[in-house]
């Protein structure tokens, strides 16, 4: 961990942790087991192609140090672009055919960080790599007038969290935009905690967040 990184206080204005509790806070308890399900959304976007033998992978990360992908805009707008949408659904079918997607799940209501934690590993024996069931959620500001709010918690259309095998992460990220979907690596899957660096700044969270 880098000795510069700084800790807001927890609370404050500029703690995403916070706002993360409030939204979990504010949804239905989940079943224990959940996570092992795949997700609707994404089941959704990968309909059209089940006769081609596309199968909808998990909704729950798989394995240490797995690497977490965001496919689609990083920006967080809420902007209804119907090609972006069928770009997006054309390359996850063709990475989940290709069998390199882990897990997958849509960003819906709470944006980024909550389909990440959404993809935490509920089942007891933790992931294939051992018991570490936690991630590492790194940004670092591609853009200094996008706010770490809409990075976060952005609610846009056509984003969807993918896991991988951190060696194919690069070749996923490049086949992608040849396909002409945007992505840029999130995370790291691993540790026992959610962690979120944003540039410089780091918080800490017990990866019980959001598994009531």
């Amino acid at each position: 961990m880098s000795e510069t990184l700084t800790r807001p206080v927890a609370g404050s204005a500029q703690d995403p942790m916070s706002e993360l509790r409030r939204i979990l806070s504010a949804r239905s308890p989940r079943t224990e087991g959940e996570g092992a399900a795949v997700d609707a959304g994404v089941a959704a976007l990968l309909v059209r192609w089940a006769e081609d033998g596309v199968v909808c992978p998990s909704g729950s990360f798989q394995a240490e140090g797995d690497a977490v992908l965001l496919l689609g805009d990083w920006g967080g707008e809420v902007v209804a672009d119907m090609e972006a949408g069928s770009l997006l659904r054309t390359a996850l079918a063709g990475l989940v055919l290709e069998g390199v997607i882990r897990s997958a799940r849509v960003c819906g209501e709470g944006g980024l960080l909550v389909a990440v934690v959404d993809s935490l590993v509920r089942r007891a024996g933790g992931t294939e790599g051992g018991s570490a069931v936690g991630v590492v959620v790194q940004w670092a500001p591609l853009d200094p007038a996008v706010s770490m709010e809409k990075v976060l918690f952005g609610e846009a259309s056509n984003r969807v969290v993918i896991s991988v095998r951190g060696e194919d992460a690069g070749r996923v990220l490049k086949q992608a935009k040849i396909l002409g979907v945007p992505g840029v690596r999130v995370g790291t899957v691993g540790g026992d905690a959610l962690v979120v660096r944003f540039g410089e700044q780091e918080w800490r969270e017990p990866r019980s967040v959001g598994h009531a």
